[in-house]
């Protein structure tokens, strides 16, 4: 599995679609908060608005290197593996 560093150092670390995903691409123009586009990710998803692999480890990593690509307010490793820890309890 790789590491949340080798996700946001490498180019092109998420899926394709993500990009063409037009629901996906607006929540990250629209959101100047990281924390806050993680959360209307999920919550977009749960609505069926994103249809996204569910959110796990690798998926919550590809969306954080997405958003870090496009936006200059960086996801930093400490809040994807926190996240990531919450969704494990």
């Amino acid at each position: 599995m790789k590491s949340f560093k080798q996700y946001t150092t490498e180019k092109k670390s998420w899926p394709s679609s993500y990009e063409k995903n037009p629901v996906l691409m607006k929540l990250v123009k629209k959101h100047d908060d990281p924390l806050k586009f993680i959360l209307a990710v999920v919550s977009a998803m749960s609505a069926g608005k994103l249809k996204l692999p569910i959110i796990g480890a690798a998926s919550t990593r590809e969306i954080a290197a997405l958003w870090n690509n496009h936006k200059n307010k960086k996801i930093s490793p400490a809040l994807v593996e926190n996240f990531m820890l919450e969704e494990m309890e």
